[in-house]
Formats: C-alpha cells, sequence, structure tokens
C-alpha cells in the first residue's frame, strides 16, 4: 500500500511539472519576441509569419490606410523575396515598453526604418499585442503609425 502511495505521489508531481510550462509572457521574452518580428519585416521571413501570426491577425497601418491580414503580410513577404526587393537597409527600435494582462502581453515602442543606407529615417510608432497559446506568444494585432521627426 506505501509503494502505491509513493508511485501516485511520484506520477502527480511528474504529471505537474509537464503541465506547468513557463509563459512565454514575460518583459524579456516579449522584447526578444518582437524583436524577431522587426528582423522578419526586415528579411520578408515567411516561415516567421506563417508561424508566428494568428490566423485572425490584423495589422492596422497610418490612420487605418491600409489593414493587412496574415495572408496580405506572407504574401507581401513572398513577391519581396520572389523580386528580390528589400524594404528597408535596417530597423531599429527604440522606448520599448511592455505591458502583461492574464494571457495577453503589449508591446509598445517606436521603429525607426532606414530605407536605404543614406535616407533620413522614418519613423514609426508600434502598438503590438500578444496572445499566449499553448505557451508560445503568438501576434494578434499590429498598430504602425508614422511620426512627424520633428516632433519624435
Amino acid at each position: 500500500m506505501k509503494i502505491l502511495k509513493i508511485i501516485f505521489l511520484f506520477c502527480l508531481i511528474s504529471f505537474n511539472s509537464l503541465t506547468a510550462q513557463e509563459s512565454c509572457l514575460s518583459n524579456k521574452n516579449l522584447k526578444q519576441i518582437d524583436l524577431a518580428w522587426e528582423k522578419a519585416q526586415l528579411n520578408s521571413d515567411v516561415d516567421f509569419f506563417e508561424n508566428n501570426l494568428s490566423k485572425n491577425f490584423v495589422w492596422t497601418h497610418n490612420n487605418a490606410k491600409t489593414i493587412d491580414n496574415k495572408d496580405a503580410v506572407i504574401n507581401r513577404a513572398k513577391r519581396y523575396l520572389k523580386n528580390k526587393i528589400k524594404y528597408s537597409y535596417s530597423r531599429t527600435t527604440e522606448g520599448v515598453s511592455t505591458v502583461i494582462y492574464g494571457k495577453t502581453g503589449i508591446v509598445n515602442g517606436f521603429t525607426v526604418v532606414l530605407k536605404t543606407k543614406d535616407a533620413k529615417p522614418v519613423i514609426y510608432h508600434f502598438m503590438r499585442t500578444y496572445s499566449e497559446k499553448n505557451g508560445k506568444c503568438i501576434l494578434i494585432a499590429n498598430h504602425t503609425m508614422a511620426v512627424d521627426k520633428t516632433k519624435w
């Protein structure tokens, strides 16, 4: 009987440690995931978009002049790769902050984009929303807005 109790206790502890996955929603991890998004934008990384965007992903650009879904992001990346188009020379982020609320994380900040090596930067404010699903953070929404350089 004692052996059965020990086996039961061992199984219970093993099951709990298997099911207690570490959350992807930490400030450090969200910032790393968001940097991966920026890199994927720079490199038209189709695999990243296919695996890290929610099936209902929405990206609202500059006062809703353009609204993309997951398919639009993937198709643009494929088109850029096929036509050997480089969207920008570099992308860096500044002033990045995070907010975590339950199974949702928000990353907020500025992206500085150089279209060519010698161009003046284009600055965007961004707010991206991630949701944890099965221990993985998935990007569900992105809002970007060009910022007047004189006010930044």
